[in-house]
């Protein structure tokens, strides 16, 4: 599992954790998975719950992400659900929350294929 908290955020870096590959990714070698560290995606993603996430498969509006935002010299990651996608720019929402992203901002939009609970 990728991911440390930090503060409200995940910052993606190696740990000792595994979790066990489903049928969506098999054989996909870039995916990972990361700990929800906080509620800002619930009810949808609760604190504790483990994200399956994709970075090869492309994001459609309407599904949820993982936005790689670089913050100095470290990668976090938010989930956020994604309304639009164009060249310049992104926006998504999660709860009462909507925002917009120019695309040079981020590092990566990765899917959400799966989750467990906690």
């Amino acid at each position: 599992v990728w991911g440390v908290p930090n503060g409200s955020e995940v910052q993606l870096i190696p740990t000792d954790t595994t979790v066990a590959r489903p049928a969506s990714v098999a054989g996909n070698q870039d995916a990972y998975a990361m700990y929800v560290h906080d509620g800002a995606a619930a009810p949808r993603y609760d604190l504790g719950d483990v994200v399956i996430v994709d970075p090869i498969r492309p994001a459609k509006p309407n599904q949820w992400v993982v936005l790689g935002i670089p913050i100095k010299d470290k990668l976090l990651a938010e989930i956020w659900r994604l309304d639009r996608i164009c060249k310049e720019a992104i926006s998504v929402s999660r709860n009462e929350d909507t925002t917009t992203f120019a695309r040079d901002q981020l590092a990566s939009i990765n899917l959400i294929v799966g989750n467990r609970h906690a």
